[in-house]
């Protein structure tokens, strides 16, 4: 994958976010190892990582995407995957970047929810295939050099159903429903985002503020039908704050690719 980057600016907009230059640059190159380790019910593991490029430090070329093992229990629960691994929230996360339906991810999906963290989440889906739950906890503080408490847990939960598949006319209709737990890291949240393209400076930053915790509610509705595809989401997110007036941040969209 390649971004390219080419932007106007006014005088405002330079005093807020500064000049940004046009530029272009790789915005994935990625090796990626899987495979299973060959138990009674087999283990599956998934290991990958992103070069940086030549203008990154020396030390941060290479970054670690994903190291995980999905480890199978029983036909009720599903399975638990543990490492660092993608939360399991949201549509546009879940989705490779090179599938998703629009050019770039939402603003709000960059605000609110990461794309990956550390921990173990279990996963199942059942219903004949038509229905998927996952429920995670994270917490990467060894990586940020903290304490557990200090950088905070997270706790995630998502459903998702299929109520119309119907292979004839290529139909489907999928909803879903998440919700995203955050607590405190050194004690502060914050929230920011790009304008909807990877090489832009952060355009929206609420800077670090005291609070305790945050609750982001996720809604997203997908309907397909051959080559037609229309995609909705909503987030909203309560933040327990009370120095700052317990701010409630929310987003949403709703579009289609043009084929």
């Amino acid at each position: 994958m390649f971004d390219g980057l080419a932007m106007t600016q006014d005088s405002v907009n330079e005093q807020q976010v500064g000049h940004v230059p046009a530029k272009g640059e790789p915005r994935a190159d990625r090796f990626y190892v899987g495979g299973q380790i060959k138990f009674r019910k087999p283990w599956t593991y998934f290991v990958g990582t992103n070069y940086n490029g030549l203008d990154a430090e020396p030390g941060a070329r290479f970054s670690w995407m994903d190291i995980a093992v999905d480890i199978p229990l029983t036909s009720w629960l599903g399975s638990v995957k543990i490492g660092r691994q993608k939360v399991g929230l949201s549509q546009e996360w879940i989705m490779p970047g090179a599938d998703w339906i629009f050019m770039e991810r939402s603003g709000m999906a960059n605000a609110f929810i990461p794309q990956r963290n550390i921990g173990l989440r279990l996963h199942r889906s059942f219903a004949n295939g038509r229905a998927t739950y996952s429920a995670g906890v994270f917490n990467d503080w060894f990586v940020n050099d903290r304490s557990m408490s200090a950088n905070g847990n997270q706790y995630t939960g998502r459903f998702e159903f299929l109520p119309v598949v119907r292979d004839a006319d290529q139909t489907v209709v999928s909803v879903a429903a998440g919700v995203y737990y955050k607590e405190k890291t050194d004690g502060t949240l914050q929230y920011r985002s790009r304008p909807e393209t990877n090489q832009s400076p952060y355009f929206v930053d609420t800077a670090k503020f005291a609070a305790n915790h945050s609750t982001t509610t996720q809604f997203e509705v997908m309907a397909m039908s051959g080559p037609t595809q229309v995609f909705g989401e909503l987030m909203l997110t309560p933040v327990n704050a009370p120095t700052v007036g317990n701010p409630f941040f929310y987003g949403g969209f709703v579009g289609r690719p043009i084929s």
